[in-house]
């Protein structure tokens, strides 16, 4: 379990706390408090900056106590939140991913188990979805959403138009389900094949309808393939950072108000 221990420094003073002024006492009380929260933010704001699918289970690990005067406990909650923190080497997924209990939810095969057996060999296969967002800044995916932006596909008129636009039909009206897919992608083949689906929502409030655009690949993953490697984390080690910046406010607090 990650944590941070802040046992207010003054403690490590002894008997010089005890001849303090309060008026000073509390001064360092309030500013290290200050510092606590903002540390406790700093953490907070790592995570939501750089996990994504998985903000989840690190932010409800994440705990800040007030254990008593002048004392506070951050802690990190959690086998796989604390993973995150401190980071995991790579490992295969396919064997995990191939035991999957889980169902369809959505199309053809609602209710369905996700994961099926060729006919064929009865070796087991699945496919598994990667969404992608067209409008990321994220360095990581950058390339791919600039690409995805570029891309035009044919519509149901006939008619090419940008990847990203709003598909409709003859009279205007946005279609629902799969409205487009472009089969290759150059230079990113882990686009090919990119589909395009729209959902339209109203709001009971308005009447007003808003549409909601998905973009989905596809992989297959199986017995007979190759590796899935994960490739790792590098870890948050927000905690190392938060502390660290905590330690050294928290010794200027004391140099400027104990001098």
């Amino acid at each position: 379990m990650s944590e941070i221990n802040i046992k207010l420094k003054l403690q490590s003073l002894g008997k010089e706390l005890e001849s303090l002024a309060a008026g000073v006492s509390e001064q360092i009380a309030e500013a290290v408090h200050d510092v606590v929260q903002a540390g406790y933010a700093s953490i907070v704001g790592s995570a939501q900056l750089a996990l994504h699918t998985t903000q989840k289970d690190y932010l409800s690990g994440l705990k800040l106590h007030e254990m008593g005067e002048n004392e506070y406990l951050i802690v990190l909650d959690g086998k796989f939140a604390n993973a995150l923190e401190s980071g995991y080497s790579g490992f295969d997924v396919k064997e995990g991913m191939l035991n999957s209990k889980k169902v369809v939810n959505v199309g053809t095969r609602a209710g369905q188990p996700w994961v099926q057996r060729s006919k064929k060999d009865d070796h087991r296969f699945a496919h598994v979805p990667f969404q992608h967002q067209p409008y990321s800044k994220a360095p990581k995916t950058s390339d791919l959403a600039g690409a995805i932006r570029k891309l035009k596909a044919f519509n149901r008129q006939g008619e090419e138009q940008k990847f990203t636009s709003l598909f409709t039909d003859a009279s205007g009206q946005a279609l629902e389900g799969k409205v487009a897919v472009v089969k290759k992608v150059k230079g990113f083949p882990q686009l090919d094949r990119i589909t395009k689906y729209q959902k339209i929502y109203k709001n009971e409030k308005t009447g007003k309808e808003s549409v909601q655009s998905l973009y989905m690949t596809y992989r297959t993953i199986s017995d007979n393939g190759g590796e899935w490697v994960h490739p790792g984390f590098k870890g948050l080690h927000a905690f190392d950072d938060a502390e660290q910046w905590m330690d050294s406010q928290i010794d200027e607090i004391l140099n400027r108000l104990l001098k």
